[in-house]
């Protein structure tokens, strides 16, 4: 058997702890261009609404102004007051759909720098979860095939301070000595 008994495991877990987090990483970077890409969508929604909007108010102005025109009435008063204030009640939709496609795109981005956050954690995983679990994994490994390490126990001499500060306890080495 040999070292290579040693060495498959822990070769076998690195690679493992390599792929998952590679693949953490892949599902990360995927994430965050999906969330990138529907950010993008709704900054062109709230153009598409914009657009919207200020055709509702021309047709609202036009056609206030046609039937106005068409009664005979002038446009000045109630009547002027009345598309004022349809327009600005319109106006003030659009605000606040506007105001919701902020937010919902502010969401999108939010959520991919949480996902860029996962993506650094993954790699970071790697990168040092690597070396942590590779040495344990070597010291299991060793132990199994070189026998149990801990053979024997070490104590060392611990003393205690009394509070007139003399020193208590037995002078020292007091303990086992490894089995060799």
């Amino acid at each position: 058997m040999g070292a290579a008994a040693v060495i498959v495991p822990i070769a076998l877990m690195a690679a493992q702890q390599i792929t998952g987090a590679a693949s953490q990483m892949q599902t990360a970077q995927h994430n965050i261009d999906v969330y990138n890409a529907q950010a993008q969508n709704v900054d062109a929604q709230k153009a598409i609404t914009a657009q919207q909007y200020r055709d509702k108010a021309a047709k609202l102005a036009g056609t206030a102004n046609a039937r106005a025109a068409r009664s005979g009435v002038n446009i000045t008063g109630s009547t002027a007051q009345s598309i004022s204030q349809s327009l600005t009640q319109l106006g003030i939709d659009q605000s606040y759909e506007q105001f919701n496609l902020d937010v919902e795109k502010h969401t999108y981005l939010s959520e991919a720098d949480y996902q860029k956050t996962l993506k650094k954690q993954a790699m970071f995983s790697a990168l040092s979860g690597i070396p942590s679990s590779s040495a344990s994994s070597a010291v299991d490994a060793a132990s199994k095939y070189w026998g149990n390490s801990t053979k024997g126990t070490l104590t060392g001499y611990t003393p205690g301070m009394s509070s007139t500060g003399a020193m208590t306890g037995s002078a020292g080495y007091s303990g086992t000595l490894p089995k060799l």
